[in-house]
């Protein structure tokens, strides 16, 4: 398993070494790959422990403080640079979601008033129909997977519903706003 952890971590500064232009990163890089090198022919036997007692076959068998620090200290680096860019993924795919809830709902809203020629009075007479114009009723369940629908204009001209962020800059970035035809419109939370 060490070895395993070794020679991946030998493989990732291989690739950041190349991808850095940065000399002196580049070098850092370069010696930290020297040290894993050196921990891999350890642990493989084929470099003798220079701290073990006179025999010529004793070989050291554990790490040293210093390496495993080196590698918890790759491993933190590794993990500041990725945590940024999930966290940036969730939020983009709540606000993804947020405008597909948004056209589903507008889209259960026309073809309910091309079957009934008004809009519904009320956003639960999507769901309760039958068949239901809408699977799910959005605004009951509140908030939805980081947003909170509302549809605060429904009458029988017109719609309009909203999807706010349920933590502005944790959940989402944007209030989005769809409209009677399906006009969706975006504006930034505060």
């Amino acid at each position: 398993m060490i070895k395993f952890i070794v020679l991946e971590n030998i493989r990732l500064l291989d690739y950041l070494s190349f991808i850095l232009q940065d000399k002196k990163m580049r070098y850092c890089f370069y010696i930290l790959r020297k040290k894993l090198d050196k921990i891999n022919r350890q642990y493989q036997g084929l470099v003798p422990n220079d701290r073990s007692p006179s025999k010529a076959n004793d070989f050291r068998t554990g790490f040293t403080l210093v390496e495993i620090t080196l590698v918890v200290g790759l491993i933190a680096l590794l993990a500041a640079i990725a945590i940024p860019n999930l966290l940036r993924s969730k939020l983009l795919a709540n606000d993804a979601m947020a405008k597909s809830t948004l056209r589903a709902i507008a889209s259960s809203l026309e073809t309910y008033v091309s079957r009934e020629q008004v809009y519904p009075a009320i956003f639960a007479d999507l769901t309760s129909a039958t068949p239901a114009y809408l699977t799910i009723n959005y605004v009951a369940l509140s908030p939805y997977r980081g947003y909170n629908y509302a549809c605060g204009t429904l009458s029988v001209l017109g719609y309009s519903c909203t999807a706010t962020p349920e933590v502005c800059s944790q959940t989402g970035t944007k209030i989005f706003t769809i409209t009677t035809g399906g006009g969706l419109t975006e504006a930034e939370c505060s």
